[in-house]
């Protein structure tokens, strides 16, 4: 009886190793050298740095093994993250990643143009002084007077975009539902916000 508690406690003792395959698809290259991990496919290429000492990349046939070395919450984690980031490195450069920002103007005619690559906001609440947003060169803008459409191949890029124009514009103390004036997303990756 005692042995039998003994080797259940071991059993609860023992710590789970992490292994995930991820399967690349059609017309997606992988390559992992000096702790970077860079992707390419139809929609562009991506790079991140995955430097680890608790988990193993490698790449052959067609997939991306992660393992980890070490056990535990630490480890589970780390895995965890590391695979949700190359699977929004494979979506976003097999398909790409899309926001839609509308573009709301009730009191004032607010302009939005892009030139140069550098969004520009005109008239804001009556504003005389123009807000400008640079786009970078991995995203793609279009613009209307009515909403704004950002892809790129690299989810965090275009999301930091997205989000920097939503916050260039927000008026602190001000009742929303009232002065509606803005720019809000209301969609991400095909998904309403």
């Amino acid at each position: 009886m005692a042995e039998q508690k003994t080797t259940q406690k071991a059993q609860k003792k023992e710590k789970k190793v992490y292994h995930y395959e991820i399967e690349l698809p059609e017309g997606v290259t992988a390559e992992y050298k000096n702790g970077v991990l860079q992707l390419k496919g139809p929609k562009g290429e991506v790079s991140r740095k995955m430097l680890s000492r608790s988990a193993d990349i490698n790449i052959a046939a067609g997939k991306m093994t992660l393992k980890s070395k070490i056990t535990g919450k630490r480890a589970k984690k780390e895995i965890h993250t590391y695979r949700a980031h190359m699977n929004n490195m494979i979506r976003g450069v097999s398909e790409g990643h899309h926001y839609k920002l509308a573009v709301i103007s009730s009191h004032f005619p607010m302009t939005v143009t892009l030139k140069d690559g550098v969004i520009t906001i005109k008239n804001y609440v009556g504003e005389k002084q123009a807000r400008e947003v640079k786009v970078p060169s991995e995203v793609k803008a279009n613009v209307s007077p009515s909403e704004i459409i950002l892809e790129s191949s690299n989810k965090e890029v275009v999301g930091n975009l997205a989000g920097t124009l939503e916050k260039l514009l927000q008026r602190p103390n001000f009742d929303n539902r009232i002065f509606q004036d803005g720019i809000y997303i209301v969609e991400k990756d095909g998904k309403r916000v």
